[in-house]
C-alpha cells in the first residue's frame, strides 16, 4: 500500500514540479499589464475605426510616459488573457487536413518587443499594416513546424473560415516568432498573430525598472482619453505568473506531505511488526544461542525474514501501483504513468527503510542474554 500511495504521489509531485519550471519563452520581468473594454455596443466604439483610434492614442499615451520602454495592445496576454480561436484553412496541407483550430491575438505597436519574444524568421507588423488591416499575419515557431515543416513559411496563406458569411481573404505569413505559453501547460501550440484591435484589449508596458507607481499613471492615461472606458485588472505580469501557479505549488507541497505521510506510517508498520514478530521469537532466539548460534547468525536470520517479507511487498506494491497509476494518467504532465525512475525511486526507498526497520529490531534479538530468552514467556 506503502509503493502505491509513493508512486502516485511521486509521479504527481514530479508532473506539478515540471510544470513550475516550465520557461514561458517571454519575460514577464517590469511588464505591466491593463485591461481596456470598449462597449461595441454602443456609439462610437460601434465602429471598427474608432476602436482603433482609441487603442493608438491609449499606445502613444502611455508610451510617452517617462518609465515606459516599450508598450503594446493586444487581444491577450500570456498569462492574464483567454485567447480567441479560429478556423484557419492551411495552404499547402492535403485537403481534409487543411482546417486547423487555432488561438489567434489581434496585436498592435510593440507587443513582441514587450515580452522580447524573439523574431526567428521574416519581419513585425508595420503602423501602417495595423491602421488598415492589411491581410497579413505572424505564426509562432510551432505552427511553422506544424504546417510547413519542410517548407519555407514565409509567403505561405492562411484563410480564417467565417462562422458565418463568406470566408474571410487570404493572409499571407510575413513573420515567424518563438513560441509564448498561454496557458498552465501549452509551449507547443500553434498561434497566429494579426495587426488591428478588438474592443476588448490588454495594454502592456515594458519598463527599466519595476515600478509601482506607473500602474496610477497608466489608468490616468487611458481614462483622459475616455472616462467611461472600463480599465480593470493592473498588475504585473511576472505577479501574475506566481498567481497562475499558486494551485500548482500547493499540489506539490500537499502531496510532497501525503508522501511523506505515507512514508512515516510504512516505517512505523514495518518497524512495529518486525519488532513484535521477534519479540514473540525471544524464547527460539535463546534455545538457538544456547545451542551455539552466534549473534551474526541471528542477525542474518532475523533480517532475512525482513528481507524476504519485503520482495514480496514490494512485488505486490509494484503490480498494484501499476494498475493504479495508470487511473491519474490525464493529471500527468510530460510524466509516464510508469515512469521508471519514479518506480525505481519508490522501491529504492522503501527497501531501505523495510531493511532499517528490520535491522533495529535483528540487532536487539542478537545481543540478547540466552538465560533470560529461556526464561522468557
Amino acid at each position: 500500500m506503502a509503493f502505491v500511495l509513493l508512486a502516485g504521489a511521486g509521479l504527481l509531485v514530479n508532473s506539478y514540479v515540471r510544470i513550475l519550471n516550465i520557461d514561458p519563452q517571454f519575460d514577464p520581468k517590469n511588464v505591466l499589464s491593463m485591461d481596456a473594454d470598449l462597449d461595441w455596443q454602443r456609439p462610437p466604439y460601434s465602429d471598427a475605426n474608432r476602436q482603433l483610434a482609441f487603442f493608438r492614442q491609449a499606445v502613444q499615451r502611455i508610451g510617452s510616459l517617462p518609465a515606459a520602454q516599450y508598450v503594446a495592445a493586444a487581444g491577450a496576454s500570456p498569462i492574464t488573457g483567454s485567447y480567441s480561436t479560429n478556423t484557419f484553412e492551411i495552404e499547402g496541407l492535403p485537403p481534409g487536413g487543411n482546417r486547423l483550430d487555432i488561438p489567434r491575438t489581434k496585436i498592435m505597436a510593440d507587443y513582441f518587443r514587450v515580452l522580447r519574444v524573439p523574431l526567428l524568421r521574416g519581419r513585425l507588423f508595420t503602423e501602417q499594416e495595423v491602421a488598415t488591416s492589411v491581410p497579413v499575419v505572424i505564426i509562432n515557431e510551432a505552427m511553422a513546424r506544424r504546417c510547413w515543416p519542410d517548407e519555407n513559411p514565409l509567403g505561405q496563406h492562411i484563410t480564417r473560415i467565417a462562422r458565418e458569411g463568406p470566408e474571410s481573404v487570404s493572409r499571407e505569413v510575413v513573420g515567424v516568432v518563438g513560441n509564448t505559453r498561454h496557458s498552465r501547460y501549452a509551449l507547443e501550440t500553434p498561434q497566429v498573430y494579426l495587426p488591428g484591435c478588438d474592443d476588448s484589449m490588454v495594454l502592456l508596458v515594458r519598463t527599466a525598472s519595476e515600478s509601482t507607481n506607473l500602474a496610477t499613471a497608466l489608468r490616468r492615461e487611458v481614462v483622459a482619453i475616455d472616462p467611461e472606458v472600463a480599465v480593470s485588472g493592473v498588475t504585473l505580469l511576472e505577479n501574475a505568473m506566481r498567481g497562475l501557479h499558486s494551485q500548482d505549488r500547493f499540489n506539490t507541497l500537499f502531496l510532497g506531505a501525503f508522501a511523506a505521510a505515507a512514508l512515516v506510517l510504512a516505517c512505523l508498520g514495518v518497524y512495529g511488526t518486525t519488532a513484535y514478530a521477534v519479540s514473540r521469537r525471544t524464547h527460539e532466539i535463546g534455545i538457538r544461542m544456547a545451542l551455539g548460534a552466534r549473534s551474526r547468525d541471528i542477525l542474518r536470520a532475523v533480517l532475512g525474514r525482513g528481507l524476504r517479507l519485503t520482495i514480496i511487498g514490494l512485488a505486490l506494491g509494484l503490480l498494484g501501483a501499476l494498475a493504479a497509476t495508470r487511473i491519474i494518467r490525464s493529471l500527468l504532465y510530460e510524466v509516464s504513468p510508469t515512469d521508471p525512475l519514479t518506480f525505481v525511486s519508490v522501491a529504492v526507498l522503501l527497501a531501505g527503510v523495510a531493511l532499517l526497520a528490520s535491522y533495529l529490531p535483528a540487532r536487539r534479538a542478537a545481543k540478547i542474554d540466552p538465560m533470560a530468552a529461556l526464561r522468557y514467556e
